[in-house]
């Protein structure tokens, strides 16, 4: 038979499971939740960035993301095999989509974590988002 000590551990255990499961479910959508604190009272048209930041962050990820040599790389030589050599020791390293929107996750955190306006740092990612999904 089932001792009762280790049926009272079981349920412990499986309140335990149940509620550790619950509050992990419950603190992945209360980010969702508080989020949508953030837009209230503004208009979606209000909410693309403009200005000064927007050139910024174009540049930043025209830097980051753009394109990594020149089309004609210029050689201080004009001996092939060392063209060659150094085409083959600089391999470019294209940046995906992925990378693009780790970083600009990344930038998103890091607004918040130095304790930026909450909007502001919405509008800052929904812009680099963007910007990811119609460059690469």
């Amino acid at each position: 038979m089932i001792n009762a000590k280790t049926l009272k551990k079981t349920t412990q255990l499986s309140r335990y499971i149940i509620l550790l499961s619950s509050l992990l479910v419950l603190l992945a959508f209360t980010q969702a939740v508080f989020a949508e604190g953030i837009f209230e009272d503004r208009k979606k048209a209000q909410h693309k960035l403009t200005g000064a930041d927007l050139n910024r962050i174009k540049a930043e990820h025209q830097l980051k993301f753009g394109q990594t040599s020149s089309s004609s790389p210029s050689y201080k030589s004009n001996n092939p095999w060392e063209k060659k050599k150094k085409t083959t020791q600089s391999p470019k390293a294209k940046a995906n989509w992925g990378e693009c929107r780790d970083y600009a996750l990344h930038k998103r955190n890091r607004c918040y974590r130095e304790g930026r306006d909450a909007y502001r740092c919405e509008q800052m990612y929904e812009t680099r988002s963007r910007l990811c999904d119609n460059s690469l």
